[in-house]
């Protein structure tokens, strides 16, 4: 069971070298104070990851609440559409043609050279 203090902070799940709860405050997000690891980059990402993870729904209702505004500018509702529809794998495709020969740019740089002349 999580512990808090009393400014509602969660208190590290380690206990000191005595056997007693350790008092210092976790890591947002996390378990451990910076003494019993929290300073480690494994655990400073780890924290973080949950942090994002608990403000997807909130965002995801935010998005939800500007589309079925009608009283939002219709520019908020298409973002907030097209955000969505980003994030769910239905972006636009982006086709790149074919990639230009060396005597192709040479050209165009002599095309340019001849332009500022």
């Amino acid at each position: 069971m999580a512990r808090y203090d009393n400014q509602n902070r969660r208190l590290c799940t380690k206990t000191t070298r005595k056997g007693n709860p350790c008092r210092a405050p976790a890591l947002k997000g996390g378990l451990v104070c910076n003494k019993h690891g929290g300073s480690l980059p494994n655990v400073k990402a780890k924290s973080a990851r949950t942090l994002l993870e608990g403000l997807v729904e909130p965002a995801l209702l935010a998005l939800d609440t500007i589309l079925s505004d009608v009283k939002q500018p219709a520019s908020a509702r298409v973002a907030a559409a097209r955000d969505i529809l980003d994030r769910t794998g239905f972006k636009p495709v982006i086709q790149v043609q074919g990639v230009p020969s060396r005597a192709q740019v040479a050209d165009w740089i002599e095309e340019a050279e001849a332009e500022q002349a």
